[in-house]
């Protein structure tokens, strides 16, 4: 029979206690996981829809295809494969049906707007005193059906027509340019930008036909790559929570005041 030494009592007594926490806590920690894996698979409301084998467990899939700004051909394969249902995260359907567009989007009488995720919703962190068209409330979101709703009729769309011809000729041109120079990369930058100025607010910026990309084009790219950043801290942690401040705060800040000064 073996004799510990006093020291060599007193360091395995010392020893033993934190192994068992380690112990207990790592057991803790994976029935934890395995019970929210199971539940996730087979009695959540969700359970019974189709989808690829991660989704409804994690929302990494997503996540990882929304910062590579791959997405929608995340969502395309998903579909494609599984159906016009599909569930793309643990909570998280997508619909490719057209009655699906009338049941989501629609409004009228007896029509309840839904509201958005706050994953959604939070995919552009809140800035004072703006609200857009996209992240408005129903009061806004009614405010500004109203003052754009005409811009959008179909007589306001068809007198636009010739606006939107001419700037398809200018592109057409520009994209022969690039193609007998080469510039390959010009041609992928300017397919991403039609002269809105002309449309919106009666004056071009003049940037197809000149080249002048400006400051703030790239400012808007730039924004809606930080808004992917954004959003997807709230795909991997509740919104609001410590957790999703906490990356959200792991963003760099060069990429999330990318959009604070677009607002400006």
């Amino acid at each position: 029979m073996a004799i510990l030494k006093g020291s060599e009592a007193t360091e395995y007594s010392n020893l033993s206690p934190l192994l068992i926490v380690f112990f207990l806590a790592a057991a803790i920690a994976f029935t934890y996981i395995f019970g929210i894996i199971i539940y996730r698979l087979y009695f959540h409301p969700l359970a019974r829809y189709p989808r690829p084998l991660l989704t409804p467990i994690s929302p990494i899939p997503i996540t990882f295809s929304l910062i590579r700004g791959r997405i929608p051909f995340f969502m395309e394969f998903c579909h494609d494969r599984y159906g016009p249902v599909v569930r793309i995260s643990p909570n998280e359907l997508c619909f490719d049906e057209k009655s699906s567009w009338k049941d989501i989007y629609g409004s009228g009488p007896g029509h309840k707007n839904f509201h958005k995720d706050p994953i959604h919703v939070g995919s552009i962190q809140a800035v004072p005193d703006v609200s857009t068209i996209t992240m408005a409330n129903d009061a806004d979101d009614a405010r500004q059906r109203r003052a754009l709703s005409h811009a959008f009729s179909t007589k306001a769309l068809s007198e636009q027509e010739y606006i939107v011809m001419s700037y398809v000729d200018v592109f057409s041109n520009k994209m022969r340019e690039f193609a007998a120079k080469g510039q390959g990369s010009r041609a992928k930058c300017i397919t991403n930008w039609l002269d809105i100025g002309d449309m919106a607010l009666g004056e071009p910026f003049g940037y197809l036909k000149n080249e002048n990309f400006r400051f703030w084009v790239p400012l808007i790219s730039d924004s809606i790559k930080a808004g992917a950043f954004e959003q997807a801290t709230r795909r991997m942690a509740t919104a609001g929570s410590p957790l999703q401040r906490f990356l959200l705060w792991c963003i760099p800040d060069l990429i999330s005041s990318t959009r604070r000064s677009y607002f400006k």
